[in-house]
């Protein structure tokens, strides 16, 4: 049979028309498929490529918000994109109050600052070496955050430091520098015998409430137990060989009538320059005797062993 017959017998033309049409919807799948991702590449640069709008703060208690966005480096009009977290978490980190930095980027135009500032373990009140003497000698003091490394965290005019939820902090005073610098450490010796001692204080305070737990209720009041923790801790670092505890003062807040009330004239504690656990103990022991028989001590000498020296007033 003549080929053309062949060719063109119906069986024949039916599969050449669905190859066909396979072939043009395969064509058009496939520029299709290449319309969409085209078209996605293009819509995800316009998403991924936004300019930076919001800027969340986290961690911030010292700083400001504006100090944090000030030293990260952001800038108006940057592309979310192209920031490096590393490097805005390196810049961050260069202040000397942020201990560690985290950066969360949210597409499209979102980017989440947290910071880990160095915890302020007491407030220090530095004399400034100055020969000129001035009448007005608050001129001459500066108060200062400081860490547990000696580092100056932050500087407290006095307004702040009436209002600072810091100002419950422990101080310690009697230290004179020619100039002080914030993120540096002061690398002083007297002032580490002073958090030396602070930090003795502090750990003598938690042993005794945790080793008295059942007896809190009945101890809540007591003097010689507890309730000096509470009340604001004041070291006098002035003389390097002779650190100086002042024992809290009378609380308005005690009734007479009520609860046992702190001493109303304020106590010197003379703890030298060594064994801080030792002699804190010894005072704790012989307080409540020596505080009925002179009510009005002034100062209490524990510098030498296995002997006590009593200053009245």
């Amino acid at each position: 049979m003549p080929s053309y017959f062949i060719e063109n017998e119906p069986g024949m033309l039916r599969e050449k028309i669905y190859w066909l049409i396979q072939r043009i919807f395969g064509v058009t799948g496939l520029i299709f498929i290449f319309w969409l991702a085209g078209g996605s590449l293009w819509v995800g640069q316009a998403f991924f490529k936004q300019p930076l709008k919001k800027v969340y703060f986290e961690g911030n208690h010292l700083l400001k918000d504006s100090d944090v966005l000030r030293t990260s480096g952001l800038r108006p009009g940057q592309k979310l994109f192209d920031l490096n977290p590393y490097h805005v978490a390196a810049q961050l980190q260069t202040h000397p109050i942020v201990q560690k930095a985290d950066i969360r980027r949210k597409f499209p135009d979102e980017i989440h600052l947290i910071v880990s500032e160095h915890p302020p373990v007491a407030m220090l009140k530095i004399s400034k070496e100055n020969n000129n003497l001035s009448k007005n000698t608050l001129k001459n003091v500066d108060y200062f955050l400081i860490g547990h490394d000696q580092r100056l965290l932050k500087k407290l005019t006095m307004q702040e430091l009436l209002n600072s939820p810091h100002r419950s902090l422990p101080l310690i005073k009697g230290l004179s520098v020619p100039y002080a610098i914030l993120g540096k450490r002061l690398n002083s010796s007297v002032l580490e015998r002073g958090l030396t001692l602070l930090n003795t204080l502090q750990e003598i305070s938690i042993d005794q409430i945790s080793e008295n737990q059942e007896k809190m209720p009945e101890l809540i009041d007591h003097f010689k137990m507890v309730k000096w923790s509470s009340h604001k801790i004041r070291i006098d670092v002035s003389d390097p060989l002779n650190l100086k505890l002042n024992w809290p003062v009378k609380s308005v807040e005690f009734k007479p009538d009520s609860t046992p009330m702190l001493r109303s004239i304020p106590l010197t504690i003379q703890m030298g320059n060594s064994k801080f656990d030792e002699r804190f103990r010894t005072f704790q022991n012989i307080f409540p005797i020596i505080d009925k028989q002179h009510p009005e001590l002034q100062s209490i000498d524990l510098r030498y062993e296995k002997r006590v020296m009593l200053i009245p007033l």
